[in-house]
């Protein structure tokens, strides 16, 4: 690589950057939602009378979720590209 290609590779490199802080930040968003809709469904739940069974509820509800970790994983896979960017 010559000097003068070094500004187009760090232009490229940036974009790929910013793409992936915007997938990473959308990802988040809809993982802190999934985790919102599930607080609030504990926070309602007269049944549960502790704080031991409020967070085994909210693991349980967590992991039956059905896009919860999909998007974990694709939070994960972005980090570590953007790491290795």
């Amino acid at each position: 690589m010559e000097l003068k290609d070094y500004p187009q590779a760090i232009a490229k490199l940036q974009a790929e950057v910013f793409d992936f802080d915007l997938i990473i930040e959308q990802t988040h968003a809809t993982v802190k939602q999934i985790e919102a809709e599930v607080d609030s469904t504990i926070a309602f739940d007269a049944a549960l009378r502790n704080d031991a069974q409020r967070k085994a509820k909210r693991q349980q509800l967590l992991d039956e979720h059905p896009n919860y970790w999909e998007q974990q994983e694709i939070l994960n896979q972005y980090r570590n590209k953007r790491e290795y960017c």
